[in-house]
């Protein structure tokens, strides 16, 4: 039965290699942006509610001087 792994690659690879052999076109896909932006909006929604649910739960005032960033 023979091997189905030998070491032949690695020990004849160099010591050194870049991992990209080819370049990525950078672009922008214009259709994305609506969507993305409605994602960005669901998530800030969501972060919010969770925020105020978790101080709620930990038995804090959700409103006030306390969690006032520039107080």
């Amino acid at each position: 039965m023979g091997r189905y792994v030998t070491g032949q690659e690695i020990s004849s690879a160099k010591w050194v290699t870049f991992l990209w052999t080819h370049r990525f076109p950078i672009g922008f896909y214009a259709p994305a942006v609506l969507p993305c932006l409605f994602a960005f909006m669901v998530t800030t929604m969501e972060c919010i509610g969770d925020v105020t649910a978790t101080t709620e739960a930990s038995m804090l005032e959700p409103v006030g001087k306390s969690l006032e960033l520039y107080s």
